[in-house]
């Protein structure tokens, strides 16, 4: 950082105008022009300066540097997902936060802080901080702008929007998709949010090659789980393979996020195969080890109440009613429906046919939801067959077997 910036930095942190700190010693837009570095200055007047602002020029470089460093290795530790040393930065760098909000790495540290709470799953104040950010993007160096598009990418990775992931992550320079460690391995996620196997794969199996070069145990574990998703995928023979690799991975994870994921993967390919009495027992297990009242626990809740009612098990309403009110609680639209059509389920209430045709259908086909087209639409197609209305179950049925061909 160049003399002019470490004096306006200074000065800001310590809430004087500009006047104040050149009165006796230059004019206004003088000092404008030290700070801006856009004139030459005598060495005495930047020794009045900074004696008036008790700068030691060579502690307040040390300073600066010593900021850039800590969030390198902030984002080098949220990479390696080392959590204790996360929070450590995370607590040393707060303490600079006056100094840095007015300093030249202020819109570095607010991205970081962005991965920052999308690496605690805090969606709604990454949310908040991308969105201050995008206003900002303007100013925005490319690697600013790379990186913003990197976490957006993420965060819709969270949840579950692949779509609004790969807009994003799309938009990210060559260079900077070159020399990122884990790049092909959010876009490995977003292609699989999108039922592109083969491109997730794909990526995948590059991200496992990056993890291994860096030494990255917890994150070749990471890329592992997410080519056993896409086997999870195939024939019955495939997803028992699937679940045997994942029980391998579950026996050499060491964090609660890691087993969280494995467990919900597991319960998830045995409501694949049927078996939802075992599929509820792993996702009670995967709750176990997750954040109450977040996303990534509303998607083991949900699965495990559908699991119970694909196996004629009870659910109460207000089981049904919990999960709604933890999806409006963190602005989740997808679970909301979810869980307001469970609650029509249970009631056995005429609106639960009104909710699916006006919204419900059109909303599990938007988002390729096969196993909810295949359960509300039959209950839909029997709702009309039961009111003798053959025309409007022929239209709903051929409607689901076309969004099943998409």
């Amino acid at each position: 950082m160049d003399i002019g910036k470490i004096i306006k930095t200074k000065r800001k942190e310590l809430g004087l105008t500009q006047s104040e700190v050149c009165e006796g010693i230059c004019s206004v837009t003088h000092l404008s022009k030290i700070e801006n570095n856009t004139t030459s200055v005598a060495d005495d007047v930047i020794q009045l300066i900074c004696k008036r602002l008790n700068i030691n020029i060579e502690e307040e470089k040390k300073r600066i540097e010593n900021i850039k460093l800590m969030l390198n290795k902030f984002r080098e530790a949220m990479i390696f997902g080392k959590e204790e040393v996360v929070d450590e930065i995370a607590d040393e760098l707060e303490r600079e936060y006056y100094y840095i909000e007015n300093s030249e790495l202020r819109i570095l540290y607010k991205l970081y802080l962005m991965r920052y709470y999308l690496f605690k799953e805090d969606l709604d104040y990454a949310y908040k901080l991308g969105k201050e950010l995008e206003d900002l993007r303007n100013k925005f160096s490319q690697l600013e702008n790379n990186l913003l598009n990197h976490f957006w990418g993420i965060y819709y990775i969270v949840n579950k929007d692949g779509k609004r992931a790969l807009e994003f992550l799309s938009n990210i320079s060559e260079d900077y998709y070159y020399s990122s460690i884990e790049i092909d391995y959010h876009l490995s996620l977003a292609y699989s949010l999108n039922s592109s196997t083969l491109l997730s794969y794909y990526y995948g199996s590059k991200a496992l090659e990056h993890f291994h070069k860096h030494k990255l145990f917890n994150r070749v574990i990471d890329a592992e789980l997410v080519l056993c998703m896409q086997l999870a995928k195939g024939d019955k023979n495939e997803i028992l393979l699937s679940i045997s690799k994942f029980k391998e991975l579950l026996e050499l994870s060491s964090t609660n996020y890691t087993k969280a994921i494995i467990l919900h993967n597991i319960g998830f390919s045995l409501m694949r195969l049927k078996n939802y009495t075992e599929a509820i027992k792993y996702f009670d297990e995967a709750l176990k080890h997750k954040k109450r009242d977040t996303y990534l626990y509303l998607t083991s809740y949900y699965a495990k109440l559908f699991s119970k009612i694909l196996n004629n098990d009870i659910v109460t309403k207000s089981e049904a009613e919990r999960g709604l009110n933890i999806s409006r609680k963190i602005n989740s639209k997808k679970y909301e429906v979810l869980f307001q059509t469970m609650l029509f389920y249970i009631d056995n209430d005429e609106k639960l046919y009104h909710f699916l045709k006006s919204k419900a259908i059109d909303y599990f086909i938007s988002v390729k939801l096969e196993d909810h087209i295949d359960f509300y639409g039959q209950k839909l197609i029997d709702y009309y067959k039961s009111k003798n209305d053959l025309d409007k179950a022929l239209y709903t049925a051929e409607k689901l077997i076309n969004a099943k061909k998409m």
